[in-house]
């Protein structure tokens, strides 16, 4: 499945949702934009949407989310529930694209998480998985 702005995808940045969903795909900033949950500047460093209405446009059928950054140098494998309830998806800056200084084109932030290393910049995959998949991070310094 792909997300609304199909022209547009084939030269902006996409986040992939994959794994353990009933409708796996690609989403472009624009697409983003579009679902419900939207989180505003003020609330965030940015624009942005819920993690849990990303991931409930997927279908979701696990427990953990490997949130793994573009260049596959980064993951961190946060519990499905606790991104859902307290993660944003960043993508914007202004009516812009989130820029790479800030973390962008994608970037997951989960303000009240455990850890610090599930705020995940540069990312391109979110893959839900039936069990958590190691980090790359050994040791997740805490807030």
């Amino acid at each position: 499945m792909m997300g609304m702005a199909s022209q547009l995808q084939d030269t902006a940045p996409v986040i992939r949702v994959t794994g353990l969903v009933e409708k796996p795909g690609e989403w472009a900033m624009e697409d983003l934009a579009g679902l419900s949950g939207q989180v505003g500047e003020g609330e965030i460093p940015g624009r942005g949407v819920s993690a849990g209405a990303l991931l409930d446009a997927s279908g979701p059928q696990g427990g953990f989310v490997s949130v793994e950054s573009d260049d596959g140098a980064y993951r961190a494998s946060i519990p499905l529930e606790e991104l859902s309830s307290k993660g944003v998806v960043v993508y914007g800056l202004g009516d812009d694209r989130l820029p790479p200084e800030r973390g962008g084109p994608f970037r997951i932030l989960v303000p009240e998480g455990r850890t610090l290393c599930w705020n995940v910049k540069g990312v391109g995959e979110m893959r839900v998985t039936a069990e958590p998949e190691p980090d790359s991070v050994p040791a997740n310094p805490t807030h």
